[in-house]
């Protein structure tokens, strides 16, 4: 097989693995998930060694490089490269906003190179977001029901709020709105 042949191959291998972005992060507007490091390395690098691919990556001329070499061809080569710059952590020193572009950069080459993704979930059964709890609270206050919240837990059998997902909250509200109009 060429490089391309065994390049596709390696993508449908991961792609049937359906990884799942463990790795969560907030920006402060708004929260997201990500693959992590140590779910993405030792899946690619399984799957290179199968396919007897060689890679590595590097940051030369403020872009970051990832090149695949096919070992049974050492002239076959596809490279991925994409700019960065480095953003200053808070807080952090130089040498640590570097290890936070080069990790960053790693898995960013990675999930573009082997067309790493995460198999949507449907979105009503996905949990909510801090914001979206945030909502349903100051919903609640408005009408005065955000005190029979636990009781409303109780009877969706959740334990607390990060429990919820997007397709309860419309019956969680009524819950707790339900719950509120029993002692008017």
């Amino acid at each position: 097989m060429n490089i391309y042949e065994k390049l596709q191959q390696a993508r449908e291998d991961i792609q049937k693995k359906q990884i799942k972005k463990e790795g969560n992060g907030s920006t402060g507007k708004r929260e997201y998930n990500y693959f992590r490091l140590d779910e993405i390395i030792p899946l690619v690098t399984e799957t290179c060694k199968k396919y007897n691919i060689f890679r590595y990556i590097t940051f030369p001329n403020n872009e970051g490089v990832l090149v695949l070499i096919n070992l049974d061809k050492l002239d076959e080569k596809i490279e991925f490269k994409t700019p960065i710059s480095i953003k200053a952590m808070l807080g952090g020193t130089e040498v640590q906003n570097i290890g936070a572009m080069q990790t960053y950069m790693r898995r960013y080459l990675d999930v573009l190179a082997f067309d790493i993704v995460e198999h949507d979930a449907v979105e009503e059964d996905v949990p909510i977001t801090v914001r979206q709890g945030n909502e349903i609270v100051e919903y609640l206050k408005k009408r005065k029901a955000d005190k029979y919240v636990t009781e409303a837990f109780k009877k969706l059998n959740l334990s607390r709020l990060g429990e919820l997902h997007v397709s309860q909250i419309e019956e969680f509200k009524q819950a707790c709105i339900d719950l509120a109009s029993k002692e008017l």
